[in-house]
């Protein structure tokens, strides 16, 4: 890499905001994560302007669906010139939810002067600027979800130029488990260290992670900067890039409203009324929580009648049930009952007994737990 005889360029990443999701299966608590994302809007310009940064890198998804509520467009225009009259310039490109393509595409109107669009599937030529006393190159397409195409021959490093930067909405080594369709732009990590780039600034994968670190072609996901879904655990983030010669610098900077976590909660020997308590003692308004039930408790988890009593303590809670039935205190007390509860239990453990597979079990097991809730509900009423 060139060395830059300058103090720093400083440029912030961000990407898969998807501003207006709906949340729909989230019941009451949609309506709250709707305005998360907003607030971590604010947040991404707040943190542009504390780290003075000259270039904010939006790697798409911007949007949830590519023609969003037009006050919601309005709100990201404001915020955009709100940047601009900051001094901060911001380079954009579409992704596979907010697509260029449709004809009615947010991103076919107009946008503040001190934004960059790319709108083109091809890079014939990098979009060159100029920021803190550098030539920066920036590399871009617009997300194409219609078909396949050859987007690395224009990413290759030119000559001119200080800085050289790139934009993709891609899936970056993809597990060989998991066949990516082409739509979602599969490249490999070697593909991108054949760039020759500086940075390139990913977006799709909602979980952070940095490619070919310190050499050509170094690459990152920021993540979403606010949990989209009940498994996106762990810290929010976008990625703060500093250039003062030598490999780019990438900071981690914390980021978004609330935070998803899963945790696991041993019931063995545990009443229903005890697991609540488990429950509410992890309680954090902030959290979305998956509460994993494991072990082998007094009762069979009534996992809806638990969630819905513990559900008011979090920003949203989802109880899952991976209890061991067979091994359970309430299986073993009532397996020899002359009813027809005690015989439908013998039955199934007779078949978990002399089940040929894992699956049969699995299966059998299943059976047993759902078989017992039906009963307990009909024998409350």
């Amino acid at each position: 890499m060139q060395i830059i005889n300058v103090s720093q360029l400083r440029v912030l990443h961000s990407a898969d905001l998807h501003l207006g999701r709906t949340f729909q299966s989230w019941g009451p608590a949609g309506a709250n994560r709707h305005q998360d994302i907003l607030e971590t809007l604010e947040q991404i310009g707040t943190i542009a302007r504390q780290n003075r940064v000259h270039l904010l890198l939006l790697a798409g998804d911007q949007f949830d669906k590519h023609n969003p509520d037009p006050a919601l467009v309005n709100r990201f225009q404001q915020w955009l010139g709100a940047l601009g009259q900051d001094g901060i310039r911001v380079v954009m490109i579409s992704g596979n939810h907010d697509s260029y393509w449709y004809e009615d595409s947010v991103y076919r109107q107009r946008f503040p002067e001190n934004t960059t669009l790319f709108q083109e599937t091809t890079c014939t030529e990098p979009v060159e600027i100029y920021a803190s006393g550098l030539n920066v190159m920036l590399y871009g397409i617009a997300h194409d979800h219609t078909r396949q195409r050859d987007v690395l021959p224009g990413f290759r490093r030119r000559a001119e130029g200080d800085v050289h930067i790139g934009l993709m909405h891609a899936t970056v080594d993809p597990r060989a488990d998991i066949d990516v369709a082409e739509r979602y732009l599969p490249l490999s990590s070697a593909n991108l260290a054949s760039t020759g780039l500086d940075y390139i600034a990913l977006g799709h994968l909602h979980r952070a992670r940095t490619i070919n670190p310190g050499r050509p072609g170094m690459a990152a996901y920021p993540g979403s900067p606010e949990p989209l879904h009940i498994r996106e655990t762990g810290p929010r983030s976008v990625t703060l890039i500093t250039f003062r010669g030598g490999p780019p610098e990438l900071t981690t900077i914390p980021c978004g409203q609330r935070r998803a976590e899963r945790f696991q909660i041993d019931t063995t020997s545990l009443t229903d009324e005890e697991i609540i308590t488990r429950i509410e003692q992890l309680a954090d308004d902030h959290l979305i929580l998956t509460a994993e039930l494991t072990g082998a408790p007094q009762e069979i988890p009534d996992t809806d009648a638990l969630q819905a009593r513990a559900a008011h303590h979090f920003c949203y809670l989802q109880v899952r049930d991976a209890t061991s039935v067979v091994d359970s205190g309430y299986v073993r007390r009532i397996e020899n009952e002359r009813t027809i509860r005690g015989e439908f239990v013998r039955q199934l453990r007779d078949r978990i007994a002399t089940a040929e597979t894992h699956q049969e079990r699995e299966i059998a097991e299943l059976a047993l737990q759902l078989g017992l809730i039906q009963l307990e509900r009909r024998s409350a009423q």
